[in-house]
């Protein structure tokens, strides 16, 4: 399990109603493999702002890909409540 701090590369449409998220980490790329997923919780104001409070638990997303050499793993989503 990794704990980190990752940088949103890029946030994409995908397709209609579905969202490609680029997330820049070198030890989730490194080690991702199929069938795993991450959690992610994001924070209001970046890494630097209070920490989010709403929603409580973290979200679980599939790795949908990984490029090892270039550090960066993707997932895609689709936004559904609040």
């Amino acid at each position: 399990m990794i704990w980190q701090v990752a940088e949103v590369v890029s946030n994409e449409e995908a397709a209609p109603g579905h969202l490609r998220m680029t997330v820049r980490s070198r030890d989730v790329s490194g080690l991702a493999r199929p069938g795993q997923f991450v959690h992610v919780k994001c924070t209001p104001q970046g890494i630097h702002g209070p920490p989010a409070t709403d929603p409580i638990l973290r979200r679980p997303f599939s790795i949908a890909g990984a490029d090892r050499q270039g550090g960066t793993f993707d997932i895609i989503y689709r936004v559904a409540g609040r």
